[in-house]
């Protein structure tokens, strides 16, 4: 199941021009980020450090403007 949604969210994140990088692990739960992929500055929707679940990017990607 992971693995499908860690392709799902790369998908998103790469129509509107982003990449997913594996932040960091913590224990069994990984954290990801987007950044902007010359640059690789990081994007994040919160304004914070930009490290979240897939589940997070997942529903930031699908509607970016909330």
């Amino acid at each position: 199941m992971s693995a499908l949604l860690e392709h799902r969210v790369n998908g998103l994140a790469q129509r509107v021009g982003l990449r997913l990088v594996i932040d960091d692990e913590h224990g069994d739960e990984r954290r990801y980020r987007l950044v902007e992929p010359m640059s690789m500055t990081p994007i994040s929707a919160d304004g914070g450090n930009g490290s979240a679940s897939l589940h997070e990017l997942e529903s930031w990607l699908e509607f970016p403007w909330e």
